[in-house]
């Protein structure tokens, strides 16, 4: 039975077509939250962001171990590249983990007070 739902054509179909909707606007989260929160600090450091360019867009729950929110502007933090950078190589990936992560590293938590689980 398993084995027939993973093959089957519907489905895989369903599957791919969310795949290219997350590729799509995926780009689009950064601005988007900026846009719609009015972010103009880093989440983490609270450091002002003067250049977009210097930002990234970190998902909370990754694509990964969360697709269903994959293109929610609330499954993500606006935070500087080079934390982004660090927390892809130590393999962040859940909301417990980012947690952990900011606490660590006496980031700012309130991010985690908004977050709708």
């Amino acid at each position: 039975m398993v084995e027939y739902l993973i093959y089957h054509p519907t489905l895989r179909d369903y599957h791919n077509l969310y795949a290219d909707e997350v590729e799509r606007y995926r780009p689009q989260l950064k601005k988007s939250r900026i846009e719609h929160y009015k972010i103009t600090q880093c989440e983490f450091t609270g450091e002002c962001i003067d250049n977009n360019a210097k930002v990234e867009f970190a998902h909370i729950d990754s694509v990964v171990t969360n697709p269903h929110k994959a293109i929610s502007i609330d499954n993500g933090v606006i935070i500087l590249k080079n934390i982004h950078s660090d927390m892809t190589r130590k393999h962040i990936h859940t909301f417990e983990d980012m947690l952990d992560y900011c606490i660590e590293n006496n980031y700012s938590i309130l991010w985690a007070d908004n977050y709708v689980r």
